[in-house]
């Protein structure tokens, strides 16, 4: 889970629709949040994410559902009050259920920082904080057949292709292949794999801890400073990854590690 930017209320939902739509849902339970502005506005507000576990939605059957962060049957007048409404896959969605978020709170994606309550170990997610502890157990962020196998694919993936980076960058200060198009090469490379851990990238908080804390990053990164590649760019792409990157929690156990 990361932090999502709050975004802008759809021109579409003025308060009088608010009102109407409210008025609807209080007298026969309407499902009225389904209109394609708002779907369309929390799909931008998320990079088409779900808000809670980052799996792309409309891939795999994981269509969005919009989430009433307070539950709609239990705070009605909130039900298309645009602060209440999050873009969520179905399994988030009916694992949050109608827990009730006012007197046990859930970590909010856009009004709290979720690096600040949920911490790295081993593919899962672990709880720094009461509400982080509550939101993993609640929304079941350490499933393993639907999240933390996949983290573990994806980690693995990122890992052996910055490995391979890695090796290029010996090649070339061996003598082997020391071109300008293999200097190129190697940038670009990285640049896209640094780019999988950014906001946009599906399950952004678990690539970018793995990248930032695998050891073939710095070495990476310096050598693409020796040779005056790392740029004013990379230095933006690299805020973008540390905006994503949870904190390991214990520094002892690498990401990569997992347990059977």
């Amino acid at each position: 889970m990361i932090q999502l930017e709050a975004y802008p209320k759809p021109v579409e939902l003025t308060d009088e629709l608010v009102a109407d739509l409210t008025a609807k849902f209080k007298d026969d339970g309407t499902a009225v949040w389904k209109k394609k502005f708002i779907t369309d506005a929390l799909e931008a507000m998320s990079y088409r994410k779900c808000a809670y576990c980052e799996c792309k939605l409309n891939e795999e059957g994981k269509y969005l559902q919009v989430e009433h962060f307070h539950h709609k049957d239990k705070y009605k007048d909130e039900v298309v009050l645009w602060s209440n409404l999050l873009p969520s896959c179905n399994r988030c969605n009916l694992k949050k259920g109608t827990h009730d978020t006012v007197l046990k709170p859930l970590i909010h994606p856009v009004r709290d920082a979720p690096k600040e309550h949920l911490s790295f170990q081993q593919y899962r997610f672990k709880g720094k904080t009461e509400i982080g502890e509550r939101t993993i157990k609640k929304l079941r962020l350490n499933d393993r057949k639907h999240l933390q196998n996949k983290r573990y694919e994806i980690g693995s993936k990122l890992l052996e292709e910055v490995e391979d980076v890695l090796e290029k960058v010996r090649d070339f200060k061996q003598g082997i292949n020391t071109s300008v198009r293999k200097l190129d090469k190697i940038s670009d490379i990285f640049w896209n794999l640094m780019e999988e851990c950014t906001p946009q990238a599906s399950y952004a908080a678990t690539t970018s801890t793995i990248l930032l804390n695998d050891d073939a990053y710095p070495k990476i990164k310096t050598f693409l400073q020796t040779q005056n590649l790392w740029n004013e760019a990379f230095e933006q792409l690299e805020a973008a990854v540390q905006y994503c990157a949870l904190d390991l929690a214990n520094n002892r156990s690498h990401p990569d590690t997992i347990i059977a």
